[in-house]
């Protein structure tokens, strides 16, 4: 393993550990949000800073940063961001609610399929283009498109998970009300 590996997967395990530490304890939901977005901030920036004293010894290990190291710790802010989208605009009657949440799983829907042709080149872990899709952008730079649509790509996955019991919910609910 490179020192970054290494560095990202101490980070990871803190990351883990702190948000496991911050959600028992049981605060409302926009206040864990918050908090668990500045977690990841936080431990977020740790890692850049590593990476940009360290630099990228060759062009692999800057390929692996941005297609496998980078994406689940902004997917981690991602989910939390759509989480908070749904505290904010999640309507309170269950018929509105369960629209809100249909709605929500084919704007998922539709990112997938605007970026199938990616997605299945990622899941079939090919490194054919990797030069194109993790190196094409400028030296130093933060930001990868790619990579931020892996991070997106599994945040929303994980955010269906979410949507998906969220409805299931609603709708046993619904039916409850329903049948009294």
């Amino acid at each position: 393993m490179t020192p970054i590996e290494l560095f990202a997967q101490e980070c990871m395990r803190t990351l883990q550990a702190e948000l496991s530490r911050q959600r028992v304890k049981g605060l409302p939901d926009a206040e864990d949000i918050e908090a668990c977005f500045a977690v990841c901030t936080r431990i977020l920036f740790r890692l850049w800073t590593y990476v940009e004293t360290e630099g990228f010894v060759t062009e692999q290990e800057e390929i692996s940063f941005f297609k496998n190291i980078l994406p689940p710790f902004n997917a981690e802010t991602d989910f939390l961001k759509k989480r908070y989208h749904t505290l904010i605009f999640r309507p309170t009657d269950p018929p509105e609610a369960i629209l809100f949440f249909e709605s929500e799983l084919s704007k998922l829907d539709r990112f997938y399929l605007d970026h199938l042709e990616f997605i299945r080149y990622y899941e079939s872990r090919s490194s054919e283009h990797d030069h194109f899709y993790f190196l094409d952008h400028e030296p130093g730079e933060r930001e990868n498109d790619f990579s931020n649509i892996i991070a997106s790509w599994l945040a929303s996955e994980r955010y269906r998970r979410f949507v998906n019991k969220e409805l299931n919910d609603l709708r046993n609910q619904y039916k409850s009300d329903d049948s009294r």
